[in-house]
């Protein structure tokens, strides 16, 4: 039997897909990501499955949607939250790092964790570095941990110091076994408080310092009327930490919406993350590695930084705003004799279909990933077979389906209205159709298949719609003990260890 190929999967953080010049943006410089759509194939309607790291991670490791893996919302840091040694919310499903051990890979994760506690490999994951927390608040001075310990990262950006990981691992791998390798970037990031204002570290900044950017439109209401001072401060942990964001996050966006600094900030951050992109590639190359892996680049999901209005993850607002400058996602493949050049795939496609795509470049068969709605890839890939247009997401009390031309988004009961915008009409999403006669119909077959879905997939266990909990925290503590009990707690203790 032919050698299984080497699998690269670079994930970068919070990098809307029209942040990238294929994607169309023009203000931004990524000619190595550029070059990688070139050498594979593209795709133009990827999405993830939330807007919030953790969950999209879950996703991209299980093949599973938020409300079956239970992660709903950003892991806290262990000062937030303390959890258990063993704490990882991967461990009790297949992920696709254990079916590729499984079957003869050395695997490596190298980079952002954010999936429980980093001092331990994830469920399938071999070599391991790890950065020790899931917020990064500076790119210049961090901690991660590696062969078995912690060690201080200074003076380098965390990107790079993650790129020159990789390329170890790469060079220093068992040349008798195909390799999983996958690259967690901490960039270009998007939050508070790294790209805010200036940063004259990054050697990308003075490029960017003075260029003229495109102006967005003004704060969307929603930003701003969603914070509301509560009257009893007597506060769950988690609620106080979500208070406390939601003012900080207000503050800061407030600040640098269209701020000329913050926007040199993000484009120079994208830039970075671009070089360290090509690294990893150069030393495929110099190891005549290139044509026997596959390469794969995404990201967790987009963070706007202020296009259409808005900026950070969908909770920041009540109800969850639902978009596509969150929810579309780069996502590019390249394969050398797997996978067309110069491909653009127009196909709604979601992360939940990179497990079994990966299996099936690889050529592994016959895996069950049990109650995944993911669909292997490869059928677009080669231009063939039947492909249902739609991917659906969530946002905790929100839950939506994106079609070619729909994207509707269903609010549970009391926490927001049906909304719905005709994206042939308008792309961009301002005008929501979701009351208007014309298009009845419609919402109310859009409404019927998100129903239709969660009712198939969600896990009773993590089905915060019906009753359901939540791994670590949820953005809405105090909704959901109003609405299931004063018993109703979210949860640290991950089931068994998943095994064949």
């Amino acid at each position: 039997m032919a050698r299984r190929p080497n699998i690269v999967m670079l994930v970068t953080d919070n990098q809307s897909a029209d942040s990238l010049g294929c994607y169309g943006n023009t203000e931004h410089e990524t000619p190595r990501i550029d070059r990688l759509a070139r050498e594979g194939t593209q795709f133009l309607r990827a999405f993830s499955t939330s807007g919030l790291c953790s969950p999209t991670r879950a996703s991209i490791l299980t093949g599973l949607m938020p409300s079956q893996h239970g992660v709903h919302i950003a892991m806290p840091d262990d000062d937030v939250l303390p959890k258990p040694a063993d704490y990882d919310v991967t461990r009790e499903f297949r992920t696709l790092p254990y079916e590729l051990r499984k079957h003869g890979y050395a695997t490596a994760m190298v980079g952002k964790w954010h999936l429980g506690n980093h001092r331990q490999p994830g469920h399938g994951f071999d070599h391991w570095v790890a950065f020790t927390k899931g917020h990064t608040t500076d790119f210049y001075d961090n901690e991660v941990f590696r062969d078995g310990r912690t060690e201080r990262v200074t003076g380098t950006h965390i990107v790079d110091y993650f790129s020159e990981q990789a390329v170890d691992f790469i060079r220093d791998r068992d040349r008798d076994r195909p390799f999983f390798l996958q690259v967690n970037y901490d960039g270009p990031y998007v939050l508070p408080p790294t790209v805010v204002g200036a940063d004259r570290r990054n050697p990308f900044f003075e490029r960017f310092e003075h260029q003229s950017f495109r102006p967005f439109p003004p704060l969307d209401d929603r930003m701003i009327r969603s914070v509301v001072v509560p009257f009893d401060f007597d506060l769950d942990p988690a609620e106080e930490y979500t208070l406390a964001s939601a003012f900080n996050n207000l503050w800061w966006t407030v600040r640098v919406h269209n701020d000329q600094m913050t926007r040199a900030n993000i484009a120079a951050q994208n830039a970075l993350v671009d070089r360290a992109i090509g690294t990893v590639l150069d030393a495929l190359e110099a190891e005549g590695l290139a044509d026997d892996t596959v390469v794969v680049m995404t990201t967790d999901q987009g963070n706007p930084y202020g296009q259409r209005g808005l900026w950070g993850h969908p909770p920041w607002t009540d109800p969850p705003f639902v978009h596509d400058v969150t929810y579309r996602v780069p996502l590019l493949v390249r394969a050398p004799g797997r996978v067309p050049v110069q491909r653009v795939v127009d196909s709604v496609v979601s992360h939940c279909d990179l497990f079994p795509t990966l299996l099936d470049l690889a050529g592994i068969d016959a895996v069950d990933i049990a109650d995944s709605p993911g669909r292997s890839l490869v059928p677009l890939l080669a231009g063939s077979g039947d492909w249902v247009d739609e991917a659906f997401f969530e946002a905790e009390t929100a839950r939506a389906i994106r079609t070619r031309e729909y994207l509707c988004t269903r609010h549970l009961d009391g926490t927001g209205a049906t909304e719905c915008y005709d994206l042939v009409a308008d792309p961009e999403q301002w005008v929501d159709v979701a009351d208007d006669p014309r298009y009845a119909t419609v919402v109310s077959d859009l409404c019927a298949r998100i129903d239709a879905f969660f009712a198939t997939h969600a896990d009773p266990r993590y089905d915060l719609w019906n009753g359901g909990t939540g791994q670590a925290m949820v953005s809405r503590y105090r909704l959901y003990k109003e609405r299931y009990g004063k018993e109703w707690e979210v949860t640290t203790k991950v089931g068994p260890t998943f095994s064949d």
